[in-house]
């Protein structure tokens, strides 16, 4: 289902955080009581996306797509650049150019300074192919130096 307004946005926000708390609550106990709701729903978003990477790495692009999707489904987390990202180099790597120049697109609406400088500073790969391939799909896709 597909939410029709601000409203339903919203109401839909609050459904998820409170399905959140009752499912630390009830599946951890009194050990993770003190953990925020928001902090499990960060550590959720952290994985799919960095799985999103992983799976562009080890070349298994048409998973890449859908994991960066599914973190893009997360509350909030359609406005992280990074998802996007990660869906473009995927896209442009399988051939689908017109995706992954609306991924991209997407990605720079939220962080204009997106680039391949920006993602040397800030995304550190240890094997400099990694890099290259990751970059090379978001080249595909119109990144910017």
């Amino acid at each position: 289902m597909k939410p029709r307004s601000q409203a339903d946005i919203g109401a839909l926000c609050v459904l998820v955080f409170v399905v959140c708390s009752a499912f630390r609550d009830v599946y951890f106990g009194g050990v993770f009581q003190s953990i925020s709701v928001f902090l499990v729903l960060l550590i959720a978003f952290g994985m799919m996306t960095m799985r999103s990477v992983a799976l562009i790495l080890l070349r298994r692009h048409d998973e890449a797509v859908e994991w960066a999707r599914r973190s893009q489904r997360q509350p909030g987390a359609a406005q992280v650049a990074w998802t996007h990202a990660h869906e473009a180099s995927a896209l442009a790597h399988l051939g689908r150019v017109d995706g992954a120049h609306s991924a991209l697109a997407r990605a720079l609406a939220i962080q204009p300074t997106f680039s391949a400088s920006f993602i040397d500073a800030v995304l550190p790969f240890k094997d400099p192919n990694d890099r290259d391939h990751y970059i090379d799909g978001l080249r595909k896709a119109g990144l910017p130096e």
